[in-house]
């Protein structure tokens, strides 16, 4: 089911009238959620017949527009994909507002108070968590939990608190072990497939991580704000819409205050939600924005004049366009006598990643500072992150000369590091003297053992199937399980300069799609249709529509009087085939769209008139025969 369609393609898509109203009510009423199909039959009563309805629906699928799925039981569902949904509310929803754009935007900035101020960006509070993966690990419990220090470690991680998330009433597994916040932002890192859960842990997807980080500011944004909007959202369509809608004022009207209060109750008048539904859907609305605040898209603010009138700006915009923005160039960064590195916002973030693993984040904000210090140094050079590679990535990202004071510091720790080490080896243990005096005997070791005791040998670690195999020849076959054996060494992925040479098809193709619908993080998004099987449309319109050599051809070609048995035939056959029929009432020839066989002298016919010489809109009516003269039946062209 996959269509890449951009939203230039779609502004070509030609189609015809039928499809565009379907579209349009469909997008409306259920946005990306299912179409329920008795609601859609109800959006369509007097407007468009049952197999008009069949032939819009053949159309969009042939076309992208609409997707399908089939439940385990064979029934079909269809939805609207969410690569549609901005082009969509560009085209149907923005037109709603147009005449409010004035008073939700641009208003009089003195009688706004900031409330939230923007945080950091959240790519860089992704950042600061995978480097603490990546040295530390997050061990989990026998439950598959994470240990309550390790939270406590990652809530310092980050800036983001509860109180963002809030209004959002987001539902995760384990709400009493881990706060909000933590729980966001794991199932950031788990959406983006930057991290997983292993047998005993939650490590990082180093191929997914080395990725990550070339990409550049506007590409990890882009990203993330896609994964957002489509995880931290309540289903409703008109809180799509609301969602959709906010990030197109984005473009529009970035650093200009938005009446949150005046766009919720818009639709309301514009009928996309009920009145009695609008303080629920105000307060979710302020607890998206205080998400956006929180990840650093903009600040919300409050009136003056009112304690509950509330509004948000657009600080840092969503760039879909990603050829228009402006890219950094190197040299990016400032090395400071006093090891301090500077990190300018747009700075490319390998080095900022690189900089994540062997320095004290001192200050993040627009600028992001970093302090080099021998000990966090020393912790680098653990997982991979030695002095001297970080004096050549320095070295290539620095605006200037480094401060001779830094370079020979880098260079004397460089030196220091690494004099002295420990070397992990493993112990064989015999069960008795004379077992220990034959493996000591054994005259092929080759210095692989090393006898220590009376009973204990000892041998390199990659000895060791070399060493298990010998011992089997010997009729002394050891245990498979080594007690005590430590997990492998950790190693920080992408700090290499090699990676940026080897990673340089993600500068090609900026648009990789790290979030996947489907893949499973912490919190519950309430959306399942990734479960099903989808639906390819395979058919041509000949199938769908009805076999005209079932009737006399006359039914279908020509207005005729007929008799009210025979007339009765053919209005059964309109209502078989869903189709319109039309009737010549007083002279005047109209359509009709019939539903059921009612009751009447002789019979009669339930369904809508449509708009004619005398009504101006369709109205649901029950004919008889004695009310018309002439009959047709009417297929669509």
């Amino acid at each position: 089911m996959k269509n890449e369609e951009t939203t230039t393609s779609l502004e070509k898509v030609e189609w015809s009238a039928n499809e565009a109203q379907f579209l349009q009510a469909a997008f409306l009423e259920f946005g990306g959620n299912p179409f329920q199909m008795e609601k859609l039959k109800s959006l369509f009563a007097g407007k468009m017949s049952g197999l008009e309805v069949d032939i819009a629906l053949f159309g969009l699928r042939r076309k992208g527009f609409i997707d399908a799925a089939k439940k385990t039981w064979g029934e079909h569902i269809y939805f609207i994909p969410s690569r549609h949904h901005s082009f969509l509310t560009e085209k149907y929803v923005l037109p709603l507002f147009d005449d409010e754009i004035g008073d939700i935007s641009r208003s009089s900035a003195g009688n706004i108070q900031v409330a939230m101020e923007a945080r950091p960006n959240i790519a860089g509070e992704i950042l600061h968590l995978l480097s603490y993966i990546a040295i530390h690990g997050v061990p989990l419990t026998a439950k598959g939990t994470i240990h309550k220090k390790t939270i406590s470690k990652i809530e310092n991680v980050t800036v983001l608190r509860s109180t963002d998330f809030q209004l959002l009433k987001l539902s995760y597994a384990h709400p009493e072990i881990y706060p909000v916040q933590v729980a966001v932002l794991l199932d950031l890192v788990f959406t983006l497939g930057l991290a997983k859960k292993y047998e005993a842990e939650i490590g990082l997807d180093e191929s997914y991580v080395s990725r990550w980080v070339q990409l550049d500011r506007y590409q990890m944004e882009r990203n993330i704000y896609t994964a957002i909007m489509e995880r931290y959202n309540a289903g409703e369509a008109g809180l799509q819409h609301f969602r959709y809608l906010l990030t197109l004022f984005s473009r529009k009207d970035a650093g200009y205050w938005l009446s949150i209060d005046l766009i919720c109750q818009r639709f309301v008048q514009v009928s996309i939600i009920n009145e009695q539904d609008l303080a629920e859907f105000q307060s979710y609305a302020k607890g998206w924005v205080t998400l956006l605040a929180a990840f650093g898209y903009g600040d919300t603010g409050m009136s003056t004049a009112s304690d509950e009138a509330l509004y948000f700006r657009w600080t840092n915009p969503i760039i879909y366009d990603l050829e228009d923005t402006e890219h950094y160039t190197e040299p990016a960064i400032y090395v400071q006598p006093d090891f301090e590195v500077i990190v300018p916002p747009d700075a490319p973030y390998s080095i900022r990643w690189l900089l994540e693993g062997c320095a004290d984040l001192a200050v993040r904000d627009h600028m992001t500072i970093y302090k080099l210090t021998r000990e966090r140094l020393s912790e680098g050079a653990e997982v991979g992150i030695t002095p001297s590679l970080v004096l050549t990535w320095l070295t290539r990202y620095a605006q200037g000369l480094i401060p001779e004071n830094v370079l020979l510091a880098l260079k004397q720790w460089g030196s220091e590091l690494g004099r002295t080490s420990f070397s992990q080896v493993m112990l064989l243990s015999a069960e008795n003297k004379q077992d220990a005096d034959q493996i000591e005997s054994y005259p092929s070791w080759n210095e692989s053992l090393q006898r220590i005791g009376p009973l204990h040998f000892i041998l390199e670690r990659d000895k060791l199937m070399e060493v298990r195999k010998r011992l089997t020849m010997m009729g002394l076959t050891p245990a498979k399980a080594v007690k005590g054996i430590d997990t492998e060494e950790r190693k920080y992925p992408a700090v290499s300069i090699e990676d940026e040479v080897t990673l340089s098809s993600v500068e090609e193709n900026p648009f990789i799609h790290f979030n996947e619908e489907g893949r499973q993080g912490f919190v519950y998004t309430g959306r399942n249709l990734h479960y099903y099987e989808g639906v390819q449309e395979d058919r041509d319109e000949a199938a769908i529509m009805p076999d005209i050599t079932e009737v006399p051809k006359m039914w279908v070609s020509e207005w005729r009087e007929y008799h009210p048995s025979t007339a009765k035939q053919l209005v059964q056959q309109a209502i078989n085939w869903r189709t319109r029929m039309g009737v010549e009432m007083e002279g005047h020839r109209q359509e009709f769209i019939p539903e059921s066989i009612g009751k009447g002298e002789p019979w009669a016919v339930n369904g809508w008139l449509l708009p004619g010489p005398k009504r101006i809109v369709a109205e649901q009516r029950t004919l008889v025969p004695a009310e018309w003269t002439k009959l047709i039946l009417i297929l669509p062209d």
